[in-house]
């Protein structure tokens, strides 16, 4: 494991993870007075505030390219949309064909780009599904798909609790128990917490 300091902290090289502070005597290893505790909840409360004002950064740099790219492709579509069938009408009069009339082949190139012509199969679609599902009940009923879950809240209490005493019991059935703990809330900046067991 190499570590590395950058400004005051040190992180792990290969993880990325913190490694504590290059100043020694930052925070005792055992917290055992107000003092500390006051110290260790504003050093808390300022690494969580420069987390989040680079995170603010980051979510706005992503906001603002997310905007180009919206402009961009709106570009892209109207393109597309306009064009598309003007293209499949040229290239199909511009491309070479047989005596009987079939194309030799079904790709036009030039320098920037190509344009393939590929033969597509009439599909059915669902356009109102309730519409759909009487018609397949009635003409073919394995066409119809049901899925089901189980809902935890809808298990009787009394059922739970059987579960809850064996947990090898719930295995079997494909159950797992999940044991309830206290939680500590730590909060230095309202709008973010921290939970841990």
């Amino acid at each position: 494991m190499a570590v590395i300091q950058v400004g005051d902290d040190l992180f792990d090289e290969e993880t990325g993870e913190y490694a504590g502070s290059a100043h020694p005597g930052w925070l005792p290893t055992v917290l055992e007075t107000e003092d500390d505790l006051i110290n260790y909840m504003r050093i808390l409360m300022e690494a969580e505030s420069s987390a989040l004002a680079e995170e603010m950064k980051y979510k706005t740099v992503v906001s603002n390219v997310q905007k180009i790219v919206k402009r961009k492709t709106s570009k892209v579509k109207y393109l597309r949309d306009m064009y598309q069938g003007q293209v499949k009408k040229l290239v199909e009069d511009i491309l070479p064909r047989d005596r009987d009339g079939n194309f030799r082949t079904k790709t036009y190139r030039n320098p920037w780009g190509k344009v393939s012509l590929r033969e597509t199969k009439t599909k059915l679609a669902i356009s109102d599904n309730m519409m759909a599902m009487r018609f397949a009940h009635l003409e073919c009923p394995l066409a119809i798909k049901t899925t089901e879950s189980i809902l935890i809240s809808m298990i009787p209490d009394d059922v739970k609790e059987k579960l809850f005493t064996d947990a090898s019991v719930a295995e079997a059935f494909g159950f797992h128990v999940i044991e309830g703990d206290n939680t500590v809330s730590i909060t230095t900046i309202e709008g973010t917490k921290d939970e841990a067991s």
